[in-house]
């Protein structure tokens, strides 16, 4: 998944249906949160798999180079793009980019409400990330019920769709917002969701055979996931608050198909963050931030056996966003962030694995970027790595230049097409690969 701190890039203005960024935004964690929580949502949607040992976060991938984290950063949506995503109710958005010769990031999101009747929405969802680290198509589906019961909340009930049934989970969300004259601005959303909420009913209630499934789940408790949101504004800046739970999850695992062994499997995920946004004067906006993100993961076969496992797993971030306007078009801005991913694996054998992974990212980006018309942006990019033992072929210093230019219409719709160069090697292979974006809210 993406738990990277987005860099700056093309800003969309206002367009019928949306809500623009703010002029001079240094961006959103609204995006990192819903990546974490599709962690826990959309399990079958990890890289390797629901039950892999790489656990829920599964942040290292042998096909992983030594720019791979730079490319997220540089060649997908930027911090202004997520805010202006995030603030819109209906759109369409497409990124991708080249990562080596075979593979090329790609991800969509697709965002559509439906009036029903009188308060009554219907709302649909529609995640594609295809990554090193996800390999998900996830719908959503559900009903909104605005102002209920006559009040300032909309409640919401949702269900992510799965072609493998008992990984189905229903979702449950209030949510309001209320401002005042002076320019403050509040929101708060609740969220409740049971995860795989129907897979005993499934094959306890229904009498589906569990050989007809790759593997069997038994869950003694169904887990459950909590989420709240919370995002307060006004003229001299703004403050956002995410954070997430889940309960701890027991299930017993069996392969009935093909006779492997069974386990009893654990597990437990959370995640906090947090932005501080100060806007300084007109043309001077810095923010600082910080995410972390949890997950426990324990699996023991009935017998000791090799094959068990203890795994520790956390990501967090700390960063500083700077955002100086030197026109009504023309800006200047400053990423700088720190990121960790310790890791901690203690097998049935004694064997034991303490990863420590170290990164500084910055980059400084000239920017332009009109109401309408042509728009570029030009940046430097650097990021020193210190991975530890689970993928030392990622450590290294990396530094780069991106060109991209694009083009805003009246109608709110932007494309933006971009080159990254390395800067490392000189002249000898200058190409670090393209990208390219579009979106449109309505």
């Amino acid at each position: 998944m993406a738990l990277g701190l987005a860099c700056a890039s093309l800003e969309a203005q206002t367009t019928s249906g949306g809500r623009a960024a703010r002029a001079g935004s240094t961006g959103t964690l609204a995006l990192w949160a819903d990546d974490v929580w599709l962690a826990l949502t959309d399990r079958d949607g990890a890289y390797f798999g629901r039950l892999a040992d790489e656990g829920t976060l599964q942040r290292f991938n042998p096909l992983m180079d030594a720019e791979y984290e730079l490319d997220l950063l540089t060649g997908l949506f930027s911090a202004p793009e997520d805010e202006r995503w995030t603030a819109a109710s209906e759109g369409l958005r497409v990124s991708g980019a080249s990562i080596n010769h075979p593979f090329i990031l790609n991800f969509v999101d697709w965002r559509e409400e439906v009036p029903v009747s009188g308060p009554v929405d219907l709302f649909v969802r529609y995640r594609r990330q295809r990554s090193l680290t996800t390999q998900r198509d996830y719908p959503m589906v559900g009903i909104a019920w605005r102002k209920t019961p006559g009040g300032p909340w909309t409640l919401k009930s949702s269900i992510g769709m799965h072609f493998f049934k008992s990984s189905a989970d229903v979702e449950l969300a209030l949510a309001r917002s209320w401002g005042r004259s002076e320019g403050h601005r509040f929101s708060v959303d609740l969220r409740l969701a049971m995860l795989d909420a129907f897979n005993n009913v499934i094959f306890n209630a229904l009498g589906v055979r569990p050989e007809e499934t790759p593997a069997h789940f038994d869950y003694t408790t169904v887990p459950i996931a909590a989420r709240v949101a919370f995002a307060g504004s006004s003229r001299m800046g703004r403050v956002e608050l995410h954070g997430g739970v889940t309960t701890r999850s027991e299930v017993a695992v069996t392969f009935p198909s093909t006779g492997d062994p069974p386990y009893a499997l654990s597990e437990r995920v959370s995640f906090a963050g947090g932005l501080v946004e100060v806007t300084l004067s007109r043309r001077v906006v810095l923010a600082l931030l910080g995410t972390t993100a949890r997950a426990a993961t324990d699996r023991r076969f009935a017998s000791p056996s090799p094959d068990d496992l203890q795994l520790r797993e956390r990501t967090s971030a700390v960063g500083f966003r700077g955002h100086l306007r030197a026109s009504q078009t023309l800006s200047w801005e400053l990423d700088l962030s720190t990121r960790w991913r310790p890791e901690d694996r203690l097998r049935g054998d004694g064997d034991t694995v303490r990863h420590r992974d170290r990164e500084v990212f910055g980059q400084v980006t000239l920017a332009r970027r009109p109401p309408v018309g042509w728009a570029w942006r030009l940046g430097y990019a650097f990021m020193d790595r210190e991975a530890g033992v689970l993928a030392p072929q990622l450590s290294a210093v990396n530094h780069r230049q991106v060109m991209e230019g694009g083009y805003v219409f009246r109608s709110g719709f932007y494309v933006t097409a971009g080159l990254r160069w390395d800067l490392d090697r000189g002249l000898a292979a200058p190409f670090d690969g393209g990208h390219l974006r579009f979106a449109a809210v309505w």
